[in-house]
This record gives C-alpha cells, structure tokens and sequence, in this order.
C-alpha cells in the first residue's frame, strides 16, 4: 500500500514537472518570436542606412571638390560601407523627432568628429599623423571614416575616433614578439573585413600611449625601408581641425541629419 501511495505521488510529481516544462518552453518560445521581429526590423535598418551611405559619399565629394583638401594628398576616398557599418553606433546622435515613432540621427564624419573632439585628442591626432608624414613615400587620405596612410598603393595605417578613443591600425603583425602586448596592449582585429591589411589595433588614450604610437611608426617604416624627408615640417592639426558647431558641420555637409524609424528593444 505505501508503495503504491509513493508511485502515485512520484506520478503527481512528474505531472507538475511536464507542465512547469510545458510553461517554460511556451514562454522562451514567445521571447524567440519577439527577438526574431527585432533581429528583422534591424535588419531593415542597417538596409537604410547602406543605402544612406552613397548620399553621404556624394555630399561628401561635393565638399571635396569645393574646398581645399586638409591632407597632402590629391583627392579624399570615402571609406568602404564595412568601417561605415562598424562604428555606425558611435557616430550617430539621436534626438527626438516630431513623431514618436520617428527618431532624428546625427551621422558625423571624421572631419566633423575631430573638430567636436576634446584638444588632448586633437593633440594625439597631430603627433601621430606627422609622424607619419615625416616620412618619404608614406601619404595620407583622409574620408568619411578616418584618416587612411599609404606606402604607394599599399595602405599600411589607418586612424578613426570612436566616441573619445583615437584608434590606430597598423599594418604590423599583432603576434611579433618584438612588440610586446605588455607594452602596447594591442588587438588582433584580422578577422575583420576593414581591416585585413592594418590587423594591429592599438588605442592611443594618453600621452605615453602616443609616444608608444610613434615607436610603432618608426618600426613600421624601417620595415617599408623608407626614410625621413629632410625638410619635413610638421602641421598644427589641432589647429586644422578648430572647433565647430553642428549647425556649421551640417552646413559643410560633414554631419547628415536623416530622420528613421525607431526600432524599440523592449519586450
């Protein structure tokens, strides 16, 4: 009799497992919808926002071919839609929008990143890019994205800003053992498409960070076996990228203003 008392009480016991089991897979299975329509409606708007890129670049070239270039070079690129894509978040600014459905987003260039940015930064940009130009053969580009740094047609550098971080990418193999990962805390960012070419990313936060910088220059070209001009004069960036408001930038065509469609997160 107590056997068969304990059998029924497993049974019940059992029962209430296979609903309480029932219960949670109905529940992560509404969550999986809902996170499907999201993963969905973000989709879409990345879509937007490629298709927002090639306004940009024409905005952009329309500056270019107005102005004087604030680089050496001939003519600026605009930067492939893969590093457009990558920093996206911290290059947009969001406001509200007459309809709550609508948000307004600030998509800032470099340029008009650079002159919005603090002098410290300003200052680590100025140092670094002349280090760069010091050198023979070595020529700067700078496009909607960052400041990109060529040795012929080889690109062997790249600079952006992301939020109040200056990055530089290095064509130099994150793994050397020359240079420590102690020292220069670098990241192997190979496995992004972008950055194939310049694999070695390091954050310049501090002034030791950008003495650090201008060693890795100096390494990187006595690998290109280039040497330094003999007549270089370094430029006061700092001064090149002089402060301007949002309405002046947006004037110049340095930040597009568009106006989408919010995707809400919250379930």
């Amino acid at each position: 009799m107590v056997d068969k008392m304990n059998t029924t009480e497993q049974d019940m016991k059992m029962e209430m497992l296979a609903k309480e089991l029932r219960f949670a897979y109905q529940q992560n299975q509404s969550i999986y919808n809902q996170l499907s329509a999201k993963v969905d409606a973000l989709a879409a708007e990345v879509a937007a926002l490629k298709k927002d890129y090639s306004d940009l670049k024409e905005a952009y070239d329309a500056i270019v071919s107005k102005s004087a270039p604030i680089c050496d070079s001939a003519a600026e690129e605009a930067a492939p839609v893969e590093e457009v894509a990558e920093e996206v978040a911290a290059t947009e600014a969001e406001i509200p929008a007459e309809s709550d459905e609508l948000v307004v987003r600030y998509k800032k260039s470099f340029t008009a990143k650079m002159k919005q940015s603090d002098e410290k930064i300003k200052s680590y940009y100025s140092d670094i890019k002349n280090a760069f130009d010091s050198y023979k053969r070595i020529n700067s580009t700078v496009s909607i994205q960052g400041d990109r740094f060529n040795f012929g047609r080889d690109t062997i550098a790249k600079l952006t800003i992301v939020g109040k971080t200056l990055k530089l990418y290095l064509a130099l193999n994150p793994n050397d053992p020359e240079l420590k990962e102690t020292v220069y805390h670098q990241k192997d960012v190979s496995d992004q498409r972008a950055y194939e070419s310049t694999p070695f990313l390091m954050k310049v936060k501090s002034d030791v960070a950008v003495k650090k910088a201008i060693r890795l220059v100096s390494y990187l070209a006595e690998k290109l076996q280039t040497e330094k001009e003999k007549d270089f004069k370094p430029v006061d960036y700092v001064a090149r990228f002089a402060y301007e408001t949002d309405e002046q930038l947006i004037k110049k065509g340095l930040i597009k203003v568009t106006q989408e469609k919010k995707v809400n997160l919250n379930f």
